[in-house]
This record gives structure tokens, C-alpha cells and sequence, in this order.
């Protein structure tokens, strides 16, 4: 039993660091970053989701994340929600993705409703 465990651990070592890595930025009007928005990916093909804020130049970045085809979403109260559908992720290649959300003077959107982590 132990020798199946052992193979089983060396066969999978060459998987391991095999994820893929998302980044982007979020912008308003005028390519000025929007800090603190929610951004939101969705795996296309389940349930996983995780959500993740932009830091005060407006970029955000996700490690880790299993290759295949996400949904990016931004949203952020007095601006209109912006997404990219079918951003893909690769082992081993970042992904880059710049969402734009033009302002928007009434909005009820609270940032807190977004903020969500689920598991594969």
C-alpha cells in the first residue's frame, strides 16, 4: 500500500504549480483607476467563484486559480458593473484583463453584497 501511495505522490508532483494566474486592472472615464471595486471571477463550468478588491491603482490579481474559462465581473457603487466573458486561463500563463466602468450617478449596488469565495 505504501509503494501505490508513493507512486501516486511522484506522479503527481509534476502537477503541482500547474495553476493559472488572473490579473488585471479596473478603470473608470478617463483610464483612472477605480480602488476598492469588487471584482468577481466565476468559473464557466461550475460554481467556483471567488471575489477579490482592487488596491488603490485599481489592479487585482488571483493565483492559483485551475486553467479553463472564467467570467470577470467589476462592480462599485456609482459605477456601472463591467464584465469579460470567456477570459481563459492557462497552466502556467497569466491572463491579463482590464474591465472599464464609466460612472454612474445613482447606484444602489453595495460592494459588500459582492465579496463571496467558493470552492471547486
Amino acid at each position: 500500500m505504501k509503494r501505490v501511495a508513493s507512486w501516486a505522490l511522484l506522479l503527481a508532483l509534476p502537477l503541482l504549480g500547474q495553476e493559472g494566474h488572473l490579473e488585471g486592472r479596473v478603470t473608470g472615464s478617463g483610464a483612472k483607476a477605480v480602488p476598492d471595486a469588487v471584482v468577481i471571477v466565476s468559473r464557466v463550468d461550475t460554481a467556483w467563484k471567488r471575489s477579490i478588491l482592487t488596491n488603490k491603482q485599481g489592479h487585482f490579481s488571483l493565483e492559483q486559480l485551475p486553467p479553463g474559462l472564467y467570467r470577470v465581473q467589476a462592480v462599485k457603487p456609482q459605477f456601472k458593473p463591467a464584465s469579460e466573458e470567456l477570459v481563459e486561463v492557462r497552466m502556467g500563463q497569466p491572463a491579463s484583463v482590464t474591465l472599464r466602468m464609466p460612472a454612474e450617478r445613482d447606484s444602489a449596488v453595495s460592494s459588500a453584497e459582492y465579496l463571496t469565495t467558493s470552492q471547486p
